[in-house]
């Protein structure tokens, strides 16, 4: 209730005084004309206006003094705006995350000989497959990804694609270099029409996804290196807004199906099996290229 309201309400409580005094409880008696138009009060006010009325009411039946209703009054309102204002005292009981959990089911589907540098296709793939969809890593390289391998050379500059904006190369070759998760995000987003289907995560770290995703049984394609090995400087090129770009020569997609205490697990496109690598290596490894990370929600 508005500070207004309580004002309006204590004046009509000073108003009943008069009336008291005068021996008429008469709910017609007119006021002076103040020249103002009266307010239409809101569902609220009417409500509380009711309420109010049901106490002076009750007052002018016992001959309570105005003073002793004015008291009963502000009493009665502080009770009011408590009530509105506390907070729910009953909070929704917050889930419990297992120490270690590792999502059964996941494909595991190999990239080599087909694929040497379809990682993030492959990795794509094994989430969708997983989501209960029927695509082939083929079909969505062929049908889906955006590729680029238009280099070129000006001013004694070589330029070439911007792998944030599409596949460098193809996937099938292993001269090709690979992709950033907005390249994938694009990709999914044109398999599905819309994004109700896939959330990108860029930013979570490995212990945020395990938290918010594997442990509710939705794998996550992470970007991280070969192996867990150290980053590797690559080739450097020019972007067309004419800014320097550097390949990290060992950049690597690998989907996050679990956790426990010393370890992830993955589902590694190289190898095409189970792999799991220690935390804090894990966790270097994924800030590395800056948290980027990618999931599919099932059906």
């Amino acid at each position: 209730m508005t500070h207004r309201l309580l004002q309006r309400l204590l004046c009509a409580v000073c108003g009943l005084s008069i009336v008291i005094f005068c021996g008429c409880t008469d709910k017609t008696a007119q006021e002076p004309d103040s020249g103002e138009r009266p307010e239409t009060p809101s569902d609220t006010d009417s409500g509380l206006l009711d309420e109010i009325e049901l106490l002076r009411n009750e007052c002018i039946a016992q001959d309570m003094e105005t003073a002793d209703l004015q008291s009963l009054l502000s009493d009665h309102l502080q009770k009011q705006e408590s009530a509105e204002t506390e907070p729910a005292s009953s909070e929704a009981p917050q889930r419990e995350i297992p120490d270690s959990y590792r999502i059964e089911g996941v494909p595991e589907i190999a990239q080599l000989p087909d694929f040497p540098t379809g990682c993030e296709s492959v990795s794509a793939v094994m989430l969708l497959q997983y989501a209960g969809e029927e695509l082939s890593v083929s079909a969505f390289i062929d049908q889906y990804l955006d590729r680029s391998d238009h280099f070129y050379h000006m001013n004694g500059l070589c330029y070439g694609p911007d792998p944030s904006a599409c596949f460098i190369g193809d996937p099938r070759t292993e001269t090709s270099y690979g992709c950033m998760a907005t390249v994938i995000e694009k990709a999914f987003l044109r398999f599905f029409g819309s994004d109700e289907r896939y959330v990108n995560t860029t930013g979570l770290t490995l212990p945020v996804l395990c938290e918010e995703y594997i442990s509710c049984g939705i794998p996550v394609m992470v970007w991280v290196s070969l192996k867990m090995e150290a980053p590797i400087p690559g080739s450097t090129w020019h972007l067309s807004d004419g800014s320097s770009y550097q390949w990290l020569a060992n950049e690597h997609c690998m989907v996050l199906i679990g956790y426990d205490e010393q370890y992830y697990y993955f589902n590694d496109p190289y190898t095409g099996t189970c792999q799991k690598y220690e935390k804090a290596l894990s966790e270097k490894r994924h800030e590395a290229f800056e948290l980027q990370s990618l999931a599919v929600l099932p059906k």
